[in-house]
């Protein structure tokens, strides 16, 4: 074309992707203060573009706008001072680029600006920066309620998600490293399909304290991945649609909230150890998923009335027969089951630790007979019974608590 330069007027406040491609005459243009985004591809295949007069260290910038960088670039690499936009896509594909620092002038970055960037390990952010923040290498928003971007190559294995954060942006992709996921956020609004950037090894999650909903989609781009969910927060309400979608077979399931899905985790889970429940949940388990598993420690809290969840906890327990090594039964039951009914743990070879819930009064004939590898024993104050033989062959007993 014969377009040889241009003038964008201060009322313009966003340049879209390529809009000024394929004038190839092209060589002066000037950007306004007032501009706050650039869509990426702005001047390919322009005179402007291909003069190497307007490359600095295979960067180009106009006026005070990051516009693109050339793929070569690597190592360590500082954002001009006075920059104050960086242009969409502007660092996408520099794939020896390690780590990056934002001046305190940067007010917006486009999308995708730091996509694909396979050796970054660290974004900083100069401290006075209105827009953004960086912490320990990771980049934000300044109040971080976006996670804007998750370096490629940072090898920390574990990442705590902040209080505040809402969404995420979409340089946060790909990190192989990381292991162990603790959710704190309390306000997440992201209800996309893929909440979760795409962390294909995370093995742990964390739903942490304060939580009351847990996103839908959550555990979607790991799911195969998890093996060990912890809900730690006891003020969860809700779980959003397909929040553990293909989630199962872990090893490790605590859950310390009053709810009780999904259920299927212990049904889909033959390789579970650890398990942390709400007494309520077994009223839900159906014949089938009262399942044998290898598991080892069982925590069971919360209390409950229908006389169908102890007769399911009581079965789950006679299934776990043979691995058990650890029983914490914090729950209050009715009237009619505050006891341990007779031969309830008979055999329990494995059993090391015992805990009964305050509120039961009386521990049955041989209920823990043959327990030979039990060691500590706690009784609550509330107990005035105990029957003939409940402890026959316990033969490692060496602690017994009374009064909880």
């Amino acid at each position: 074309t014969s377009l040889t330069s241009v003038t964008i007027p201060s009322s313009v406040i966003s340049i879209g992707y390529a809009a000024f491609s394929g004038c190839t005459s092209l060589t002066s243009v000037n950007i306004p203060s007032s501009v706050m985004y650039i869509g990426n591809n702005l001047f390919d295949e322009t005179a402007f573009y291909n003069d190497p007069s307007n490359w600095v260290d295979n960067v180009l910038y106009v006026d005070n706008c990051l516009i693109e960088t050339k793929q070569n670039i690597s190592g360590a690499y500082d954002i001009a001072e006075g920059t104050r936009v960086i242009a969409e896509s502007a660092f996408y594909g520099c794939e020896s680029l390690t780590s990056v620092t934002i001046p305190s002038s940067v007010v917006n970055i486009g999308s995708r600006a730091f996509y694909l960037l396979y050796d970054l390990t660290d974004i900083q952010v100069e401290s006075g920066n209105p827009a953004y923040l960086s912490e320990n290498g990771v980049l934000y928003n300044a109040d971080k309620t976006v996670m804007l971007c998750y370096p490629i190559e940072k090898k920390d294995r574990t990442l705590t998600i902040p209080a505040n954060l809402k969404s995420f942006g979409d340089n946060s992709f790909g990190n192989e490293y990381l292991s162990t996921i603790e959710w704190n956020a309390v306000n997440f609004t992201d209800f996309s399909y893929n909440i979760f950037p795409e962390w294909p090894y995370v093995s742990t999650l964390v739903i942490g304290e304060g939580v009351e909903h847990i996103p839908a989609y959550l555990c979607n781009n790991f799911s195969s991945s998890l093996r060990s969910l912890t809900i730690s927060s006891s003020t969860v309400t809700s779980v959003g649609q397909d929040a553990f979608a293909g989630c199962g077979n872990f090893t490790v399931y605590k859950n310390y909230s009053l709810q009780y899905l999904p259920e299927s985790f212990i049904e889909n889970s033959p390789n579970l150890e650890e398990l942390v429940y709400p007494a309520i949940g077994f009223a839900y388990l159906g014949t089938d998923q009262l399942v044998s598993t290898k598991l080892k420690s069982l925590i069971v809290h919360t209390p409950f009335t229908d006389s169908s969840i102890y007769d399911r906890l009581i079965k789950f327990l006679s299934i776990q027969q043979n691995t058990l090594t650890y029983i914490d039964i914090e729950i209050l039951t009715t009237n009619d089951y505050q006891y341990v009914p007779d031969n309830n743990f008979l055999d329990f070879v494995l059993l090391e630790t015992a805990k009964l819930p305050n509120g039961f009064t009386r521990i049955g004939y041989r209920a823990f007979e043959n327990c030979r590898m039990l060691q500590e024993f706690t009784i609550p104050a509330s107990v005035t019974e105990i029957d003939d033989s409940a402890f026959d062959n316990c033969r490692s007993l060496s602690a017994v608590h009374f009064g909880g």
